[in-house]
Formats: C-alpha cells, structure tokens, sequence
C-alpha cells in the first residue's frame, strides 16, 4: 500500500495486485478523487470457475488494500467505484496469473466461505495429487453429524462444492489418494459464523443430514 497524506491527488485508480508468500495483495490507489468521495464500490473476482462480486466497505476502499486467499493458479480482479451524488464511477481490472509454476509446487489447501446460507468449500485445483487423483473423501463433520462423501474425479478437479450446514460449526477434510503413483494428501479446515443455523442441544432424531451439492 502507497502511503503520503501530502501526496497530490491522482485520478486514476492504479489498480495492483502482487504475490505475498500463498495469498494475493491486492491495491489501488487510496487518493483518488472518486474513492474519496465514493458511496459504494464492488470488487468482481474471478478465480478459475468461481466469480464473486464483494461490495465493498468504505473503510476498506479508502485504506486502499485487502488480502485475497486464490484457489487457483489465475485469477482477475476488477474494481467498480462510485459517487452517487455526483453521479460518476470509474473501473479497474487486473489479473494475476502463475502459470509459470510448477503444478506440483501448489500445496492441498482448503477454503470455506459463506455463500447466502450455504457454504462454498474450495480447494487448490493445480496440486499433482488432484491432477493425478484416482480418489477423493470429503469428511464434513456438522455439529453431531459426521458423513463422509465421496468426491468423483469430475468435482474433484472442478475446485468446489457447495454444502448446506445444519450448524454453525462445521469442519471439513479432504482426502486425496493417487493409488497409482501410491501418494497421499489431505487438508482441513472449520468454519465457525453467526447468520448460520445454531448447533441443538441435542437433534430430532429424525432430522435429515446436510448435503453437499457439486
């Protein structure tokens, strides 16, 4: 992030984005005239088959700055900036691309978001072992409930699932195997967020399980 409170106030939005260490920096240009007086702004990100559109804080905006977690190897940011009362806005898209590094240098990592009510449950896709994978279990363990789901290799290699929990705690593990190479990787994660159902004292015993949708 540019810092210089003197600095003399550009226009453009300078739209930026770098590798730190497994994550993303990505940044514009804080003392823009249209962030400064900006009602609203969306950042669009697409990362491989996922876009997200974030409407973003004003606080966030004019730090000039976010950290972004990617789950593949390419991913494209673009950054819409409004001011209402004046009625003009103006745009900035930046991509980050690593194709140049090597599949199996990308580690198994898992990621959760919340997606309305439902859970978006990706990992990284460029890892050998999903490339070379011959299985895949993904274990969810939703407050009481356990239930282990076997992935097939299209949605394995496809990088999400989408998971409606029946609590607020919920934790995955996935599990790779690549029986031919006779290799193994796993990754876990927990997700723990208010807006979600509440875990049950205890659960009707006739409650139906979650369920993961590819």
């Amino acid at each position: 992030m540019r810092l210089g409170t003197d600095a003399e106030t550009t226009s453009s939005l300078d739209l930026r984005v770098e590798r730190s260490s497994r994550e993303l920096l990505l940044t514009w240009n804080p003392r823009s005239e249209l962030v400064k007086n900006s009602t609203g702004a969306t950042l669009t990100i697409i990362d491989g088959g996922h876009k997200d559109d974030a409407d973003l804080d004003l606080a966030t905006l004019q730090n000039g700055s976010l950290v972004y977690s990617p789950i593949t190897a390419e991913v494209s940011f673009r950054l819409e900036v409004r001011d209402a009362r004046r009625g003009a806005r103006d745009t900035a898209s930046v991509t980050f691309s690593a194709v140049t590094a090597r599949p199996d240098s990308a580690p198994l990592v898992l990621r959760v978001e919340r997606s309305g009510g439902q859970l978006l449950v990706a990992w990284t896709r460029e890892c050998a072992i999903i490339q070379n994978a011959t299985r895949a279990t993904l274990t969810i363990v939703d407050g009481d409930h356990q239930e282990n789901v076997e992935l097939d290799l299209a949605t394995l290699r496809g990088g999400s699932v989408i998971y409606s929990p029946i609590t607020a705690d919920v934790s995955f593990r996935l599990e790779v195997i690549d029986a031919t190479r006779g290799t193994h990787d796993a990754a876990a994660i927990r997700y723990v967020g208010s807006g979600l159902p509440r875990p049950a004292a205890t659960s009707p015993p006739d409650k139906p399980p979650a369920h993961v949708v590819d």
